[in-house]
């Protein structure tokens, strides 16, 4: 019962600062095991928020989560039909990640753009959250497993005790709790308070953003004949469209690309590395018109935008703790640190530190024990995601100076990505419903999603990333770098690479762009015809 008269005088088990998606979704997950949850947000829904577009893992976390924790309407957010028919008509699809490769000063090549699919290994495709709606769904989520939320509470003040946490808001009410967990971002009130944030960040990545939401941002196949040029399965506009080029890139994640969805809207981001492109006197506007002036074609996709919000402005985006988890407290996903939109990574962290968080505090419910000790695996996955997610952006970034090279290093990126995600799928399809068969996908001593399976793909990234940190050093060219890149792929074992056979989906069908598509994929077909053979000669004998 949302019990507002309550909420200031009695004890919770949980108290958490912040009613976003990490918030909500935290509170409706331990809410439905029994645990009193009090909600505090200095704001109210709906509210504006980006971090919208989804990756398999995610909605693959989101399954997860479901079925871990008995939360069956979480899988509202795991399909774009399930959502039209349970949250809103407001999303969008993502049928593809799409990147698009621009030089200043030149047409844009379509032989230099790529387009990776997400869905048809899986069983949908992902979405675009219309995060408005999804926030406020995932609010009356925690309300609905039980939880109280108080909305409008601006927090003055946290303290941290041997026997229990307060918070005072700025009208003076006092709210007690056996634990605290921060999911109110870079603005953390704890954070503040303890001084955790790292000044300056150690992360090696920097990058500023400026985005909003527009109306009449044209679908980018109008534009480019990339995609017919590839043969590509799906148009730009079904999936989320990345404009890359040296020193940055730009986002477009429509939200009217869904059939049923009555969102008209589309959004926009330009994200840059501020050391390339320092911030100026113009205003957002201004300056993201400055930048389609240089961009023929990305301008012409944005003729006839306008903005339907003010525009947003950051300094620089990354920020990291020295600790994210103490004696009864927590900082949690954001509130901890932060490296950039690129590759959607918010979502699925947010949702991989909530699983571990939730199964550690329901124990400590149980037994009293809300020690550092108990938390402290939480602490390492956040920092472990951080670090690597820090690595493979600014990698990313430093690539973008030549398209060689990032598309070699791309590649490194999908065989990581898409050989965990199939990992966890078909781990999914052949474990039971109960909790100690769901606990097989807990790993939180390694860095975040990287592989659980093997170390080759450790040992890829990191020869990918020390060929292009030596071109950023001027100790080899572009060219260099992207052959050796191309022959550590070569070199690989892929030995995460079992999941193409049970599949059935040979993970080079997913690439649509079909340049270097067989120096690529060599090794890999050379693997599944040796296990063919394998199989043909113990079937013989």
């Amino acid at each position: 019962m949302n019990d507002f008269r309550e909420s200031s005088q009695r004890c919770y088990d949980l108290v958490i600062l912040g009613a976003g998606v990490a918030g909500a979704l935290l509170g409706s997950i331990l809410g439905r095991q029994g645990i009193s949850v009090l909600i505090l947000d200095a704001g109210s829904h709906p509210r504006f928020a980006i971090g919208e577009s989804t990756v398999p893992l995610s909605t693959l976390f989101i399954e997860l989560l479901s079925r871990r924790y008995g939360v069956p309407e979480l899988m509202s957010l795991s399909s774009p039909e399930l959502y039209l028919k349970n949250v809103g008509s407001t999303c969008g699809v993502k049928g593809n990640f799409g990147y698009v490769y621009h030089q200043e000063g030149s047409p844009q090549r379509a032989d230099q753009a790529q387009q990776l699919g997400v869905s048809k290994f899986f069983r949908h495709d992902e979405l675009h959250y219309y995060r408005q709606d999804t926030d406020a769904f995932l609010a009356r989520l925690a309300i609905q497993t039980g939880c109280v939320l108080r909305q409008n509470v601006a927090i003055q003040d946290v303290q941290l005790g041997e026997a229990g946490v307060e918070v005072t808001s700025s009208r003076g009410e006092r709210f007690k709790g056996r634990y605290l967990v921060d999911c109110t971002g870079f603005r953390s009130v704890l954070a503040k308070k303890l001084a955790l944030h790292e000044t300056p960040s150690t992360l090696q990545h920097h990058s500023r953003s400026i985005f909003t939401h527009m109306l009449g941002v044209r679908p980018y196949d109008e534009i480019s004949d990339a995609s017919t040029f590839h043969g590509m399965p799906t148009p730009w506009f079904s999936g989320t469209l990345h404009h890359v080029f040296d020193g940055g890139w730009l986002w477009v994640i429509p939200f009217n690309n869904l059939k049923g969805s009555t969102n008209p809207l589309c959004s926009v981001g330009l994200t840059v590395d501020p050391r390339r492109h320092p911030k100026s006197d113009q205003t957002p506007e201004e300056e993201f018109n400055a930048f389609l002036g240089r961009f023929p074609e990305v301008a012409r996709q944005f003729e006839r935008a306008r903005p339907a919000r003010e525009w947003v402005a950051t300094d620089r985006l990354q920020y990291s703790s020295r600790q994210s988890v103490g004696d009864r407290w927590c900082l949690m996903s954001h509130a901890a640190g932060f490296v950039d939109p690129f590759y959607s990574r918010g979502l699925v962290n947010t949702m991989e530190v909530i699983n571990a968080f939730a199964a550690r505090m329901v124990e400590a419910v149980k037994d009293g024990d809300f020690s550092r000790a108990r938390f402290l695996p939480v602490e390492t996955l956040q920092d472990n995601l951080i670090r690597h997610n820090d690595a493979l952006v600014n990698c990313s970034y430093l690539s973008f100076r030549d398209y060689g090279l990032w598309n070699a290093f791309l590649r490194v990126w999908v065989l990581g990505t898409y050989g965990v995600e199939a990992h966890f799928h078909m781990a999914l399809e052949g474990i039971g419903s109960d909790e100690t068969d769901l606990t097989a996908l807990d790993h939180t001593d390694h860095p975040g999603w990287v592989c659980p399976f093997g170390d080759w793909y450790r040992n890829l990234f990191d020869a990918a990333s020390a060929a292009v940190l030596a071109v950023d050093r001027g100790e080899r060219t572009a060219a260099e770098a992207t052959a050796q890149i191309f022959e550590a792929i070569r070199s690989t074992d892929y030995a995460g690479s079992w999941w193409a056979t049970a599949s059935g989906r040979p993970l080079w069908e997913k690439i649509s762009n079909p340049a270097e598509r067989d120096l690529f994929y060599a090794p890999e077909k050379a693997l599944l015809e040796r296990r063919a053979q394998s199989a043909r000669r113990a079937q013989a004998s």
